[in-house]
């Protein structure tokens, strides 16, 4: 049993060190010198390994929405790209540029918001199940479910976008002469 006090002060922390030894000291010399802690050292030691799990937490998140991103954006452009031989007749029989390139983004993007809503009701299911190491968040916490959707609709807005404008530039015939 290692005894503890705490004192409280009106000064600094160490200037007040050596005269609380001194005291110690005074009462019982035998006591073995004692480490001084001040209450926010010891209010941080008390929750370090509660801020380490949120902290990894918080970078493995972070990682599963950078992945997340990564896999729309080549699902949707790869989408896209398997349209191009549909998007070059369309421009060959004389289909607007621009209608080409709504209809090649729309129909990627489909694919796009059906993967997106079975990612939140796939997110909903693990918080709900890891509701236990969430601290101070509810498990189904509005803000960052929306934020995530709508960094992840950029990415699905981009990922179809940039291909089909792209791909509405291109030479029906030699696209066609191609494949």
């Amino acid at each position: 049993f290692t005894p503890s006090f705490l004192v409280r002060t009106r000064g600094p922390e160490g200037a007040v060190t050596p005269a609380i030894l001194r005291a110690l000291a005074s009462v019982d010399p035998l006591l073995p010198p004692t480490a001084v802690e001040s209450l926010d050292q010891v209010r941080a030691a008390a929750v370090a390994r509660e801020r380490f799990l949120a902290l990894l937490l918080g970078g493995l998140a972070l990682t599963a929405v950078l992945l997340a991103v990564l896999g729309v954006w080549g699902l949707v452009a790869s989408a896209v790209a398997e349209g191009r031989r549909a998007l070059a007749v369309r421009l060959a029989l004389g289909a607007r540029p621009a209608d080409a390139v709504l209809t090649a983004a729309s129909s990627a993007l489909w694919v796009g918001v059906v993967g997106l809503a079975a990612g939140v009701a796939g997110a909903a299911a693990a918080a709900w199940a890891v509701r236990s190491l969430l601290w101070g968040v509810a498990p189904l916490d509005l803000p960052t479910y929306v934020g995530v959707v709508l960094v992840l609709a950029a990415a699905m807005a981009a990922a179809a976008l940039l291909p089909a404008l792209r791909a509405a530039r291109i030479d029906p015939a030699r696209t066609l002469a191609a494949e």
